[in-house]
């Protein structure tokens, strides 16, 4: 995330130390001012968003909890603007499947978490002190990757997943969802119902008030616009450039930012089907306001 004074803060896992989160805060020239390690008990860490605020940083998980990781747990740390840990809190419950996918502060004082509480969907705001002020549970048809998520300047909430139709192929369906401030389903957008192994991960509010939205689609790039009344103007797939070849490439879209032109910059990554020890190469892709 881009701090306020131009720099980027980071949170991630060191890879032999699965219990520990990391917290990088580097300058705009990508100088590192600090770099510290915590320790919210419970098991596995997998950092997935960290905010900043005013006096503050948040960092956005979902952990396993208990004996062996069986069971997990949605968990937020706060931070002070120096790393320094200030409390971190546990949300749900000890004996279903909770998973955090993504976390925003649409209100100053106030931090909404996504992601799936076992068979729903989860909105959940806490403000800073880390009391829930507002939770929202709603049945999921079993998405399980609710990735990205906006507000309406009416407290409506627009968020994107995907369903798995068949688990064991990879088929899956690629969702929009409108529900009101109470979670009550406005409209429903189902996008490609069986795709193989597709995937929508961000969504930018474009200054017209309609969405881009990134992700993948059977092994390729993938992009579409959509109003918040759930009419489609758009969609696109992006292959890379020297793809088609004998070799098989494997390409996603995770993240993308607005440019103040309006165009859009997608990054994501792609490899080589054919050889399981290539590594992931870095992939950009800007794209107009079409």
């Amino acid at each position: 995330t881009q701090t306020s004074d131009g720099g980027f803060i980071f949170a991630g896992q060191i890879f032999f130390k699965p219990n520990v989160i990391t917290i990088v805060k580097v300058n705009r020239a990508f100088e590192i001012e600090f770099f510290m390690e915590l320790h919210p008990e419970g098991g596995t860490c997998f950092p997935q968003k960290v905010i900043e605020t005013k006096d503050a940083y948040y960092i956005g998980l979902w952990l396993g909890y208990g004996p062996f990781d069986k069971d997990f747990q949605y968990s937020v740390v706060k931070t002070d603007l120096e790393g320094n840990e200030l409390w971190h809190k546990f949300y749900g419950t000890e004996d279903n499947y909770e998973v955090l996918f993504n976390m925003k502060s649409f209100k100053e004082g106030e931090i909404t978490m996504l992601g799936n509480m076992g068979l729903f969907t989860s909105i959940t705001t806490i403000d800073t002190s880390g009391t829930i002020i507002k939770n929202i549970n709603m049945v999921a048809e079993q998405e399980g990757n609710i990735y990205d998520i906006d507000t309406l300047d009416n407290g409506d909430y627009i968020y994107i997943c995907s369903k798995y139709k068949d688990f064991n192929n990879y088929i899956t369906s690629l969702r929009v969802y409108r529900v009101n401030s109470e979670g009550e389903l406005i409209w429903k957008k189902v996008i490609n119902d069986d795709v193989l192994n597709a995937f929508i991960y961000r969504m930018h509010r474009n200054t017209n008030g309609t969405y881009t939205i990134i992700g993948q689609e059977d092994g390729v790039g993938r992009s579409l616009c959509i109003t918040s009344d759930g009419d489609i103007l758009w969609q696109h797939l992006y292959y890379l450039p020297f793809s088609p070849l004998p070799i098989e490439y494997y390409s996603s879209l995770l993240g993308m930012t607005a440019l103040p032109s309006g165009n859009i910059i997608a990054c994501g990554y792609f490899r080589n089907l054919d050889d399981p020890t290539t590594q992931e190469q870095g992939w950009l892709v800007k794209m107009d306001t079409n």
